[in-house]
């Protein structure tokens, strides 16, 4: 069984690996905009959780903005899934 992250070195690969997955799929996917916006989730509780190392939280700004890049190029005017979505 497969638990939800609950550390700051587990989020953060999980964040990474949400991010490869992002990359992987097709530009202005629903998919694509899943996988940004875990990323971005898992990133920001990094960023506030205490127990997080300033390592860690400058990786996890990184990620977030790398996600939020990904969303934002999914929910551009040209985006295909527009409407409720968005």
């Amino acid at each position: 069984m497969v638990g939800i992250p609950n550390d700051p070195v587990a989020l953060l690969s999980d964040a990474h690996a949400a991010l490869i997955d992002a990359g992987n799929e097709p530009d202005n996917s629903v998919r694509r905009r899943c996988c940004a916006h875990h990323a971005a989730t898992q990133a920001a509780d990094v960023l506030v959780r205490p127990e997080s190392t300033d390592s860690q939280r400058v990786q996890a700004m990184s990620y977030l903005q790398q996600a939020l890049t990904w969303q934002s190029r999914s929910t551009s005017p040209n985006s295909h899934n527009q409407g409720a979505l968005r």
